[in-house]
């Protein structure tokens, strides 16, 4: 059968990735607590930024009073509290800023240059090992941005393409299979042009709860493009449960749903591709189920299309049955 009651929420959108996601999540360390000796403050409004991304790195800031976020672009890295730290790994690596920082509420600032930072460590070892501490969170927060979708979490087409590689290790090794569905909006545009990127992003978090709900806890699901969707599914997956998942999977995108105020619907074109029949390497496995999504298409969308044509033919013929 297809879910075993799997349920799983997203975490929310917005907000600190570090504080959202409870495995890289740590206890904030109050630094105020380890500086000795009268140092420079600096205070900043809500609302502009402590320093831009690309600037030179040579202070970093602990935050005394207020509220700010490290940003990337439009994705909030961390939400950083009093007793927090900015801007360390650009004073410690003595390169430019990767990141923008910006007050969330009035801040007030003490600045740490290099010659500071060593004193104080000389003074306090114990501020060397929390700077090493709250480095490597940070490090491992990014290495999860890096792989994951900032606005639903779900696996990025890097992190998705590595899951099937190592799927195809463990269908190799037990032989057996597995298959790639890709998952096509149909139409998606049409919703951020008639009510606007919010309430886009605000539906493609809510196609990724509905969709995660349908799957087993076993299978992969990874968002791949702006209204694309993957599945990776294992354990054999013969084509007729393969259909069963898809049809699955459009049917819970059929019910309706309650974004910015209004009912919407949706339907999608779903791509098959099964291994090892229709390919041997993740990139042919995802560019033929790509395929079949315009096949799907092509017949009128809302619908599920095999990339081999016989097993396409199969499991619409077992599913006639039922």
């Amino acid at each position: 059968m297809l879910a075993r009651g799997f349920v799983g929420r997203l975490p929310p959108v917005g907000g600190s990735l570090w504080f959202r996601l409870g495995r890289l999540s740590m206890t904030a360390f109050d630094f105020t607590t380890l500086l000795r000796g009268a140092l420079p403050t600096r205070d900043v409004p809500a609302g502009e930024a402590i320093f831009e991304m690309g600037e030179e790195g040579d202070k970093m800031y602990v935050l005394a009073q207020g509220e700010a976020q490290i940003r990337a672009g439009s994705v909030v890295l961390d939400t950083v509290r009093a007793g927090g730290v900015l801007g360390e790994m650009a004073l410690l690596d003595d390169e430019r800023r990767s990141a923008a920082a910006v007050a969330t509420q009035p801040c007030r600032l003490i600045a740490i240059d290099k010659p500071t930072l060593l004193r104080l460590i000389a003074e306090e070892p114990r501020l060397a090992i929390e700077l090493a501490r709250l480095g490597v969170h940070r490090l491992r927060a990014m290495d999860f941005l890096a792989q994951h979708d900032a606005l639903t979490r779900l696996p990025n087409r890097l992190l998705f393409q590595e899951k099937i590689h190592r799927a195809m290790k463990r269908a190799q090794r037990s032989g057996g299979g597995f298959g790639v569905l890709f998952v096509n909006l149909d139409f998606f545009k049409n919703i951020n042009d008639s009510l606007g990127y919010a309430a886009g992003d605000d539906l493609l978090c809510a196609v990724a709860e509905r969709l995660r709900g349908r799957l087993d806890e076993l299978d992969t699901l990874a968002r791949l493009g702006a209204d694309e969707f993957a599945v990776l599914i294992e354990g054999g997956a013969p084509g007729q449960q393969l259909a069963s998942a898809a049809q699955a999977l459009l049917e819970a995108l059929g019910q309706a749903f309650a974004v910015a105020g209004q009912e919407l619907f949706l339907s999608a074109s779903i791509g098959i591709s099964c291994y090892p029949e229709d390919g041997e390497d993740e990139q042919t496995l995802l560019a033929h189920a790509d395929a079949a999504v315009h096949r799907a298409k092509e017949r009128g969308r809302n619908q599920y299309a095999f990339f081999s044509a016989e097993l396409n033919t199969l499991a619409r013929e077992a599913l006639t049955l039922k």
